[in-house]
Parts: C-alpha cells; sequence; structure tokens
C-alpha cells in the first residue's frame, strides 16, 4: 500500500478544481480522510467537509480515472483556504 499527499492550493469559489496526483498504474485508490485537510490562518477543516448547520457550506473530494485526478468541490466560497488530500494506493 502506498500513500501520496496532494497539494490542492487554494480551494474553488463555489465551482470545482481538479489536480493531477501524479499516479499511474494504481489498483485501488481512496481518499483517506485522517490527513485531508482544508485549513487558513489556523484553522483547519477535514475533507470531505459536511456543515451541519449549513449543507451547502460544504467540500466534497473524489478521485477520477484511476486515482490519476482528485477533484475537489464547493457549493460556497472557499477561496481563503489551501488543501491537502491524502491518496492512498495500491499497484497493478
Amino acid at each position: 500500500m502506498y500513500e501520496k499527499l496532494v497539494g490542492i492550493g487554494t480551494l474553488p469559489n463555489a465551482t470545482q478544481k481538479t489536480v493531477s496526483t501524479e499516479i499511474s498504474n494504481a489498483d485501488y485508490c481512496w481518499i483517506d480522510p485522517t490527513y485531508s485537510m482544508a485549513f487558513n490562518e489556523g484553522a483547519s477543516y477535514p475533507l470531505p467537509y459536511n456543515d451541519p448547520s449549513d449543507l451547502s457550506n460544504g467540500i466534497t473530494a473524489r478521485l477520477t480515472s484511476s486515482g490519476a485526478s482528485v477533484i475537489v468541490s464547493t457549493r460556497s466560497n472557499w477561496s481563503t483556504y489551501s488543501a491537502y488530500v491524502a491518496v492512498k494506493y495500491t499497484k497493478k
């Protein structure tokens, strides 16, 4: 099993952002929420994030193309935050 921490950079403002993981030949892959987070000036939130008081304030993250890229989506403005997504995978 392998793990890679993927820098997302600035989170999107009510849209989605696709970032290459540079992972190839993955067999199984998944996002490890233990080490995935959004952060800004001392505040941090786990990824994916569901705000129980406002469901439109959430952040989703998903893998595509057998782990080759991660898509992060927001329905509100998270552009003052940056993020990392931890991807775990096995190789073929």
